[in-house]
């Protein structure tokens, strides 16, 4: 009955050293994933804050050719009233 008891608790032992090797395998993949969770917040970061320069690029852009617009708009209703009092002008003459 001793050799028994004495080859259980071999066994046993072996199965706990077992257990305690998968354990740290699993803590060790565990550490990897979140050292990759990780990369990919920093990532995920990085974009954001590309789309929300792009955004604000785009923005600017917009503002500029509606200005461009608004400017090109004033021009030529300025050489519409330099054409209109050039004729004024000829008519006079």
């Amino acid at each position: 009955m001793a050799n028994q008891t004495a080859k259980a608790t071999e066994d046993i032992a072996k199965q706990i050293g077992a257990i305690q090797s998968s354990i740290a395998e699993s803590v060790t993949a565990i550490e990897g994933i979140g050292g990759t969770i990780g990369q990919i917040n920093e990532i995920a970061t990085a974009i954001a804050s590309a789309v929300e320069e792009q955004g604000a690029a785009t923005q600017e852009i917009s503002s500029n050719v509606q200005q461009a617009a608004q400017d090109t708009q004033e021009v030529s209703h300025t050489i519409q009233s330099v054409t209109q009092g050039g004729a004024e002008i000829r008519r006079v003459v």
